[in-house]
């Protein structure tokens, strides 16, 4: 699979030391090299102070230009608009390199979709930090060039593809094959009594499946193994349009969805291409699962509710099967949440922007039964649960745990498919 290319340069002024120039540009350099698996790193040997032809360079799909000194800003444009592409400018608090970066990242901003694709600035006065933000960019550049071209099934009735899939296809860029029901259900009854009962076995792993019937269980260990046959196929992961496949089956692929999210393939259900999108970073970028919701309404006014049926039993515990809400039918995932801090947010209908909120978990569980079965209660941080009713981009929102350095690999993520993001 083709990783992002990455050249680096290192841009002086003649008016400094090369001494110095070496130093920074060394180090910098070296921080890059230690994430070398995250992508193919080509490196210009020495600083440069005139631009270069960049043939040599792989055709290079971000091009990093570290500012050593002032007086480079007009270097760095020239380089940026020879190249294109995504376009990283570091620069360090001596010497003028801020200024000279910050004058860069205005000319070349000039030509944001036209000779670049975009440009970001990292500032750093210590290496500590740059590293940080080093292994950030590098996690998010490797997880949105897998994403590009990741082969994703589609699965609904008809087994075609509409208009929301050619958005997804023409915005995010990954290639989407559709599947209609009646190939997934053949899949799952072409298998044989040994392999429904190791399927079985292995749903048990993750849900409790006490208090279910065998025969509802079978069907839908069935359509798991559908769902994982596709998976061995070469399918990187799966938007499904559930309520048909309830309605004409009468049972749901809830715990097929939950599950093969805890076994890390993403899985979106209502054929929800938004959504998949966050379920996908949220695998790659954390190794767990997001969990697809619904905003189900304010309690005590100041916690907003949330609930669905889906949840993966590996950002949940306590886990167990019960009744679908809206259809009463087998079996819908009820868990408690593993995790306290949480993202949760929604990208926009023309994929242009990602809004999201930080919020902790009060409680969780089936509180109540005229919801979706699982259901969290969360204080959100930084913006009043009215105010976010009225300002939410729409119904399902991806909850993501809050964990290590998501909320910067998130924003790294963003940038490189063009959407902006707001983080309340």
């Amino acid at each position: 699979m083709k990783r992002p290319v990455i050249s680096i340069f290192c841009l002086s002024s003649s008016l400094h030391e090369r001494e110095f120039v070496s130093g920074i540009c060394g180090k910098v350099i070296n921080l890059f090299k230690k994430y070398t698996g995250y992508g193919d790193i080509f490196v210009y040997d020495e600083p440069i102070e005139e631009p270069v032809e960049l043939r040599d360079r792989s055709n290079p799909d971000i091009l990093v230009l570290i500012h050593a000194t002032g007086g480079t800003s007009s270097l760095a444009k020239d380089m940026a608009l020879r190249n294109g592409g995504w376009i990283l400018l570091v620069a360090h608090d001596k010497h003028n390199s801020l200024a000279s970066a910050l004058s860069a990242r205005r000319k070349i901003s000039e030509y944001i979709g036209y000779a670049v694709k975009g440009v970001r600035l990292v500032y750093f006065d210590n290496y500590g930090d740059l590293e940080k933000t080093i292994k950030s960019f590098m996690e998010a550049a490797k997880t949105i060039y897998r994403l590009k071209q990741s082969k994703i099934a589609v699965i609904n009735e008809k087994g075609i593809l509409g208009d929301e899939a050619a958005k997804f296809i023409l915005e995010i860029g990954a290639s989407l094959e559709a599947i209609d029901f009646e190939k997934l259900w053949k899949m799952g009854e072409e298998a044989g009594s040994e392999e429904v009962e190791e399927a079985i076995r292995n749903i048990s792993k993750y849900i409790d499946l006490r208090n279910t019937y065998r025969e509802y269980v079978d069907r839908i260990a069935r359509i798991y193994i559908g769902m994982k046959k596709l998976v061995e196929e070469g399918y990187s992961g799966i938007i499904i349009d559930c309520f048909p496949l309830v309605v004409k089956y009468r049972v749901t692929p809830c715990i097929p969805v939950a599950v093969l999210n805890a076994e890390g393939i993403p899985v979106a259900c209502e054929e929800d291409y938004h959504s998949f999108l966050l379920m996908y970073l949220a695998k790659e970028l954390t190794g767990l699962s997001g969990w697809i919701s619904n905003p189900s309404g304010v309690v005590d006014k100041k916690y907003l509710r949330f609930a669905h049926c889906t949840i993966a039993p590996n950002i949940g515990v306590e886990c167990k099967a019960t009744t679908h809400f809206e259809t009463g039918y087998p079996y819908a995932v009820v868990c408690k949440s593993r995790f306290r801090d949480v993202l949760f947010g929604r990208v926009d209908q023309n994929y242009k922007l990602l809004v999201l909120y930080r919020g902790k978990v009060v409680d969780s569980g089936m509180l109540a039964q005229h919801y979706c079965r699982t259901q969290m209660i969360v204080e959100p941080l930084s913006i009043d649960p009215y105010r976010f009713m009225n300002e939410a981009l729409g119904n399902h929102h991806v909850f993501i745990p809050l964990i290590d350095d998501i909320l910067e690999k998130i924003k790294w993520a963003a940038w490189l498919l063009g959407i902006n993001i707001i983080i309340e």
